[in-house]
């Protein structure tokens, strides 16, 4: 439930018909990639409210989705003391955030609260425990920001992926 790597790093493996064996890709992609991945080669369109994008190219060797980083968010459940089943508030679950998770880095904006914002270097620091968020400039967390939230309020294929391709 959390944006750090011990959570959303998930290897994808795929064998068949013009994939080559053994190869290996880091290319930045989503789950919400594999609906379009499985019906681009049964000849099927995708619908244009689906978020992701084939990756039928890039596992035959071509180019992935041009995208510069991967969305990750997380909505805490609003509990209720008529659900038999929620868990208890202390139960460990994360506050809502979207998160930008960058070849070299990841921020992390909490949506509850007074809003605290988290920066990891993946280069120096790949298993995140330093949040050098106070260390960036002003510009720098504002250009974040905006993605994060272009990202978080993105519809559609088109409008979603031109929001994953921003560089921020």
């Amino acid at each position: 439930m959390t944006a750090f790597d011990t959570d959303i790093r998930v290897p994808l493996v795929v064998v068949g018909p013009g994939v080559a064996a053994g190869g290996r890709v880091d290319d930045i992609t989503m789950s919400i990639d594999l609906y379009p991945t499985f019906t681009d080669p049964a000849g099927l369109p995708a619908s244009a409210e689906v978020h992701g994008q084939s990756l039928v190219s890039l596992l035959r060797g071509g180019a992935g989705p041009a995208r510069s980083l991967a969305v990750v968010e997380h909505t805490r459940p609003v509990r209720s003391s008529d659900d038999p089943d929620a868990s208890d508030i202390r139960a460990g679950d994360p506050p809502t955030y979207v998160a930008l998770r960058m070849k070299d880095s990841l921020y992390v904006e909490y949506l509850e609260g007074e809003g605290e914002v988290s920066y990891y270097d993946m280069t120096s620091d790949p298993h995140q425990l330093r949040n050098i968020a106070h260390t960036l400039s002003p510009a720098r967390l504002k250009a974040l920001h905006a993605a994060a939230m272009a990202n978080l309020t993105c519809k559609g294929a088109v409008d979603c992926a031109a929001a994953q391709a921003l560089r921020p």
